[in-house]
């Protein structure tokens, strides 16, 4: 505050009353999981520092920071990211940073029809309640995608309820997965060959792969037979097994 105090001979005497902001003693950071404190810490050490004396615009850069690393480790970090900054009022020595990170409220997904919901779940790797990591929803939808068992696969908007959670939503198209095929092949002897090839790379929506393969020629002794099989879950690590049964006639 500013006042001023009239002297003689017309001058006045002018006192100006200043608050300094409290000596900074503590940091205390609550509502960070995914995030360590100590990294906050060194993401925010040159704008808040235990020793100095707190400032009002320290502020906006140490949250942009915060920000900036919850960004870089994959996970949301909109603007209601941190919720309180600043002095405590029952202790102005210690700087209370609040955080409040999104979760996940539900993950969904439209337009599946073959594929199994316990197939989906292995795939789609975020669940209800995790912080929300846009990186690791790009990736579960990245996953659809590599499967080729979709003709298409959106990221749609989901209503929101709470400002902390956000709804999932996927929407799929899915393509055909099975295939036959059969006809003739002519080698290099001229001798003729009948094929019949059957195989589904999604068989009856389990994600497993089941192949035939017939070949008959003229002039073998007998048909060559390759039965070929894949499950991409084969444990709780998504470890693929592949086997081959074949008999061939060469």
């Amino acid at each position: 505050s500013v006042r001023g105090t009239p002297l003689e001979g017309n001058q006045w005497q002018v006192t100006v009353e200043v608050a300094e902001w409290p000596e900074i003693k503590e940091v205390r950071i609550v509502g960070n999981t995914v995030v360590k404190t100590d990294e906050i810490v060194k993401a925010i050490h040159d704008y808040i520092t235990p020793g100095t004396v707190f400032t009002e615009k320290s502020v906006r850069p140490a949250a942009d920071a915060i920000q900036a690393l919850y960004t870089t480790k994959g996970y949301y970090a909109g603007p209601g990211l941190i919720t309180d900054f600043g002095p405590m009022r029952e202790s102005p020595n210690t700087i209370n940073i609040e955080i409040d990170e999104v979760r996940v409220g539900t993950v969904s997904v439209e337009g599946v029809k073959t594929t199994r919901s316990s197939v989906m779940r292995r795939l789609i790797k975020t669940r209800t309640g995790d912080v929300f990591s846009p990186t690791k929803w790009t990736n579960d939808l990245r996953r659809l995608i590599n499967t080729q068992w979709f003709e298409s696969v959106k990221w749609v908007d989901a209503d929101q309820q709470e400002p902390d959670r956000v709804n999932l939503v996927a929407n799929v198209k899915e393509t055909r997965t099975g295939q036959f095929n059969i006809g003739l092949q002519l080698d290099p002897q001229n001798s003729l060959a009948g094929i019949l090839k059957l195989s589904d790379t999604n068989f009856r929506g389990t994600g497993q792969t089941v192949g035939f393969n017939f070949i008959q020629a003229t002039r073998a002794s007998g048909p060559s037979v390759d039965f070929d099989y894949v499950n991409p879950f084969f444990d709780h690590k998504d470890t693929t097994l592949r086997a081959s049964l074949y008999s061939r006639v060469i």
